[in-house]
């Protein structure tokens, strides 16, 4: 019985992860098993996904404060867009520099994970644990900015201090 439950808890490990490689939602569930599922995350997640995949041009968001669209948009969006293409270029924006310099952390702080290394190996940071790099190789890393390692994709963050003016992109990402 032990074997059984073990080789479904494998099966069931499995699914989670192409569910998370090619679903928002499920990246999120994946990435952050605590997350608690509300309608509204349904809806928002419903939205971004159909943005992710060209079927919407333009998407605003809007929701009273405390309903995950920091989590959603300036964290796991951009993890998310890095996974599913290492060259994806992303910039993203809030109201103050202090604020744009902590979403950069947590967005390296997710990509760095262990799980999220299960779903998208070949989008790591320099610095993270799995990349071996040779003594040449030099990424940029910083919390305004960090490029994926040996891919083109790359992250920028900036606060309304942070000058990004001529930076191009592929994503951008305009959070309060």
């Amino acid at each position: 019985m032990n074997y059984l439950n073990e080789a479904l808890k494998i099966i069931q490990e499995k699914k989670s992860r192409v569910n998370a490689r090619k679903d928002f939602l499920s990246f999120i569930q994946y990435t952050k098993p605590n997350y608690i599922i509300n309608w509204h995350h349904m809806v928002m997640a419903a939205f971004i996904q159909k943005w992710i995949e060209g079927k919407i041009k333009n998407l605003i968001i809007s929701a009273p404060p405390r309903h995950s669209k920091s989590e959603n948009v300036s964290r796991r969006l951009p993890a998310f867009l890095l996974g599913l293409n290492p060259n994806t270029q992303i910039i993203s924006t809030n109201y103050n520099d202090s604020l744009a310099q902590n979403m950069g952390r947590d967005v390296q702080r997710i990509v760095d994970s262990e799980k999220y290394y299960t779903l998208f190996p070949n989008t790591q940071l320099y610095g993270s644990p799995n990349l071996k790099l040779n003594k040449h190789e030099k990424y940029t890393r910083t919390l305004y900015e960090f490029q994926i390692a040996r891919h083109e994709g790359i992250y920028r963050t900036g606060g309304i201090r942070t000058g990004i003016t001529g930076k191009g992109c592929w994503y951008l990402l305009i959070d309060d």
